[in-house]
Parts: structure tokens; C-alpha cells; sequence
């Protein structure tokens, strides 16, 4: 059995760590994955774990997330080679064959792995032409060189909210069509109208968590399917709101909208003003009270420590002066 191992951060996993690691399991029969992390790197090691781990399910990918010096000191640093000479052999009792890899760092640490065969892989990026650097600092513009199940981090959510007949659905879907991703509809409105045929006074505090709940998986689903940016119309924010307007005080309490109100879910959060005509809806029930409503999203987003912007205008105006926002929050 010819073992390989590798070892490195993966911070974060780019489709050129994935040419190596493909090159190293076709070219070994047991291949181990050294994963390592140290506390101040700015992706979290098990994280970095978990990626390497659902690409490479047929490897054994180990997780070393001990404080270790990162770099020898000089070429002479033997005490920097004793350290990682000692790493290799707990994390990898047995013989290693073959060490693979991307850089001349792969020579060393062969021999020190018990003088097994270096295997430097597409060293100068001919293959595929991209770094972890280039990655961390222009995601964006790499973002063909990142594998799916890494986009997520980088993909940024937006969320578009305020009070009624503000302009969230519409803003909502024509952001997500101007930036070529997804978008996550008003879950209550789907289920007042399919399962409640709109009907408005019998809501409860059992109907609310359901909108929070369900609302909260599609959300993640768009996330997991984005490109680069999602946008969200409402969240649990609207669900919290509502329960205190319009249940009474016993069956609000009910209401789990708390549950859901995770001020670092969002990236960005756009609070509507509501200075275009009122559209009337069967689902709408604020038409004399949007400003109170509005002051109120602004109290409870500050409540529960919301970083928000608020945009107006009409028509098209509103349109680019939240695309505008979207980009420069990208942008930075």
C-alpha cells in the first residue's frame, strides 16, 4: 500500500489545492489530509476542516489545530523541523510514501517524514491559476476558482426590509435579477394566501413560527445557491414586529420570532421608507399607521443591534440607490 499525505491550511480551499489533492489521490492509495489552523488565522480552522472533509470523503482528513510556529526561522531552524517532524508522526503513525503538494517546503518536510518521495504539484500555477491569497483579498473576482461548498463564506446576505406596501418584494427580486443570484421570498405571505385564503384575524402565534421557521430554511437553501450576494425579503424582524401589533399580549409570548433574531445573520440590512403610494392588499393592514410602523422597525432593528441603512425614492430611483449600497458593501 503506497501511503500519501499532505499537509496545509486551506485557507480557504480553492479549486488549485483541489488539482493537488486530486493528483495526490490518484497517485497513492491511502491518502491523509493534515488540515492545520492556528487561532489567529482569519478563516476558522474547522471550518477549513469541514471543506476539505466533504471534497475528499475518501481521504483521511485530520484536523491539527495545535499553536505551532508557521515558518522556519532561517534554513538552519532544525528546532522548527523537529517540531513538525514530531506533528507528521502523531498525526500520521504510519509510513508515509509520498508527500504532495504545491510548494518547495514539500522536499523538507519528505524527508523529515521519514525520507518518503516529494511530489511537487503544478508549483508555478500553470493549471490552474490562482492562490489563497488572491482568493481572501478579490473573492469576487476569483470566484470561479472557489468550489461550491466554500462559496457560502463569501457569498454576502442582504436583507430588505420595512413596514407594508414599502417596495420589500419587488426590490427584493429586481436586485437578485440586476445581480444574476437568487433571492428568498416573503414566506408569510405565501402561507397566508395558500393555507389561510388570507384570512388575517385568525392569525396566531403557532402561524407565526411556522413563517419564521420556514422563512429561515429557504433562507439558508438561496445562501447555499448564491452567486456572490442573496437578498432576503423580510425576516423573523417582520414576524417579531407583527406578534406585538397584532396578537394579544399572552399569545405573542407565544411567538418565537426571537429565536430567529441574529443581528450577524445578515451582512447588510436596507430598511425601506415608506414614501411611495400605499398598494392595497388583502394581506395589508397599516395603511394610516406607516410612519408609526416604520419609526417601530427602526426602534426594534436598534433594539436588537441591527447595523441598517435606510433607502427611499420612487420607481427606478429606489432601484439604483439600493444597487448602489449593494456594490460599495461588496466593493469594501
Amino acid at each position: 500500500m503506497i501511503r500519501g499525505f499532505v499537509l496545509g491550511k486551506f485557507m480557504p480551499l480553492h479549486n488549485g489545492h483541489k488539482h493537488m489533492l486530486d493528483v495526490a489521490s490518484a497517485n497513492c492509495d491511502m491518502l491523509t489530509i493534515l488540515v492545520c489552523s492556528i487561532q489567529s488565522e482569519p478563516i476558522p480552522g474547522k471550518l477549513r476542516y469541514e471543506w476539505v472533509k466533504h471534497e475528499y470523503p475518501h481521504a483521511r482528513v485530520i484536523w491539527c489545530n495545535e499553536e505551532l510556529p508557521q515558518e522556519p526561522r532561517d534554513e538552519h531552524d532544525e528546532e522548527f523541523w523537529r517540531i513538525w517532524r514530531g506533528i507528521v508522526k502523531k498525526y500520521h503513525p504510519e509510513r508515509v510514501h509520498r508527500v504532495f503538494g504545491s510548494e518547495d517546503y514539500v522536499v523538507r518536510l519528505a524527508k523529515e517524514a521519514g525520507n518518503a518521495e516529494p511530489w511537487i504539484v503544478d508549483k508555478a500555477r500553470e493549471n490552474v491559476r490562482v492562490s489563497g491569497t488572491a482568493v481572501r483579498s478579490k473573492p469576487y473576482e476569483n470566484w470561479d476558482f472557489i468550489p461550491d461548498v466554500v462559496k457560502p463564506y463569501y457569498t454576502k446576505r442582504v436583507l430588505i426590509t420595512g413596514p407594508e406596501s414599502c417596495g420589500k418584494t419587488t426590490i427584493s427580486r429586481e436586485l437578485a435579477a440586476m445581480f444574476h443570484t437568487n433571492w428568498t421570498p416573503e414566506y408569510a405571505r405565501e402561507y397566508i394566501e395558500d393555507e389561510m385564503n388570507n384570512d388575517m384575524a385568525n392569525l396566531n402565534a403557532h402561524h407565526m413560527n411556522v413563517f419564521c421557521e420556514r422563512h429561515y430554511e429557504q433562507e439558508n437553501y438561496a445562501w447555499r445557491n448564491a452567486n456572490k450576494v442573496t437578498f432576503s425579503d423580510t425576516s423573523a424582524l417582520e414576524t417579531y414586529i407583527y406578534s406585538r401589533t397584532m396578537l394579544d399580549a399572552e399569545e405573542a409570548g407565544r411567538v418565537r420570532a426571537k429565536d430567529y433574531l441574529d443581528n450577524g445573520r445578515y451582512d447588510f440590512v436596507i430598511l425601506l421608507k415608506p414614501d411611495i403610494p400605499w398598494e392595497e392588499e388583502e394581506q395589508r393592514t397599516y395603511r394610516d399607521r406607516r410612519d408609526e410602523m416604520y419609526e417601530l422597525f427602526k426602534q426594534t432593528l436598534e433594539e436588537f443591534q441591527y447595523t441598517y441603512v435606510e433607502a427611499g425614492g420612487i420607481g427606478q430611483e429606489r432601484l439604483e440607490t439600493c444597487a448602489s449600497l449593494v456594490r460599495s458593501m461588496m466593493a469594501e
